[in-house]
């Protein structure tokens, strides 16, 4: 069963878009819909939290990571992160985000948090 994808919405939609259009150039389309999911999946998440793009915190991302930990698995919030780190990494070099809020992210969780 084929589900529908979720574009993230706002800021976070169009700041996924300037990622995937930037991607076309040096990425395969299959790596670009994993790398578009993930990213659409966090922007979808934090939008519900009135996160912004501009002033999202490392304890945030680390709430989504924790959240896809607990949903899915390890490896899960492993790819999660990687794609995320390169997405703000993306956003700091467009001059979209002023930092990357990846620094200090761990995909096995905070410390004493909940397993």
């Amino acid at each position: 069963m084929k589900t529908k994808k979720s574009s993230a919405p706002g800021e976070w939609g169009k700041l996924v878009e300037g990622w995937r259009e930037y991607l076309q150039f040096s990425h395969t389309a299959s790596t670009i819909t994993v790398y578009q999911s993930v990213a659409n999946r966090f922007g979808v998440w934090a939008h519900a939290r009135g996160e912004r793009p501009n002033a999202i915190e490392p304890l945030t991302v680390q709430a989504y990571l924790d959240k896809v930990r607990a949903e899915k698995n390890l490896a899960a919030a492993m790819l999660h992160r990687s794609v995320l780190r390169g997405f703000f990494r993306w956003a700091v070099d467009a001059g979209e985000v002023e930092s990357s809020p990846m620094d200090g992210t761990n995909p096995q969780g905070r410390k004493g948090a909940a397993q």
